[in-house]
């Protein structure tokens, strides 16, 4: 089965420079890619992008071509947090999501601590790869390193108190904050069997990644703005948020744990 770049290939790239040699690519031919795919999401458009970039940079490196027919113009700017599914009910569901969490895993703090992290908006990979030494329990701060975040630097973001009480009632046996039963020098690799437990209870729709746009819906709705959420996402590529990146998100994430807290209090 063919993979969904090559998918992309068949349909968009080949009919247009699929024959033709690196050299004579020009940026009128890019163009008529781009144009051939002005239907698809902004995800599906960023492909190309993915696929003859690194082509490009290694004619570039072998001196073929002297630079890439691939100009600014051709470039998809995604508004991560504009793309985010606005969820209906988001508040109820906030706390429902909540509440099913430190039930089912109430006498588990390791996977309680994984999925509240989720649940504050971190991403799954992220969060699996935390090692303790990223914890900092006197500061309530955690670090996500550059090797584990997509935007290529270290993010420093507050720790929210379930998440920091949960933590304290987990044991230290591996570097890895949530480490595997089988393997303690590696990560947690499969959270399946976790999250069918809170869909059960919750809401057909939930996944872990689904709780970065319940965050979204429900803070936004209760007024934290679009550059604390970025913030708390994660994001750079709003033009708002390059305004404060480092400095800034950790009182950004401050601000929407306090919203956070007054929503689960029903306030």
């Amino acid at each position: 089965m063919k993979q969904p770049c090559q998918l992309y290939y068949d349909k968009y790239i080949k009919p247009i420079i699929g024959k033709m040699k690196i050299i004579n690519v020009a940026p009128t031919h890019i163009s008529k890619i781009t144009a051939s795919t002005h239907h698809l999401s902004k995800s599906s458009k960023q492909k190309m992008m993915t696929i003859l970039t690194p082509i490009f940079k290694l004619a570039i490196d072998e001196e073929i071509i002297q630079f890439s027919p691939i100009k600014q113009t051709h470039r998809v700017k995604r508004k991560q947090l504009e793309e985010k599914k606005i969820i209906t009910n988001a508040v109820d569901k906030y706390r429902l999501v909540h509440q099913a969490i430190m039930t089912v895993f109430e006498d588990n703090p390791k996977i309680r601590a994984l999925f509240l992290f989720g649940f504050h908006g971190r991403r799954k990979t992220e969060t699996l790869k935390l090692k303790w030494s990223d914890i900092n329990f006197n500061t309530s701060e955690f670090i996500i390193r550059s090797d584990n975040s997509k935007i290529n630097s270290d993010m420093t973001f507050k720790l929210s108190t379930d998440v920091k009480e949960a933590l304290l009632e987990c044991e230290h046996f591996s570097e890895y904050v949530f480490a595997s039963n089988r393997d303690p020098s590696k990560p947690i690799s499969e959270i399946r069997e976790h999250v069918a437990k809170i869909k059960k209870v919750t809401v057909p729709e939930y996944n872990f990644h689904w709780m970065r746009n319940l965050a979204v819906s429900a803070l936004s709705s209760n007024g934290v703005s679009a550059i604390d959420l970025s913030a708390l996402l994660g994001h750079t590529d709003t033009a708002t948020v390059q305004q404060y990146l480092s400095l800034q998100r950790e009182h950004s994430t401050a601000r929407t744990l306090g919203v956070s807290q007054e929503l689960l209090k029903g306030k």
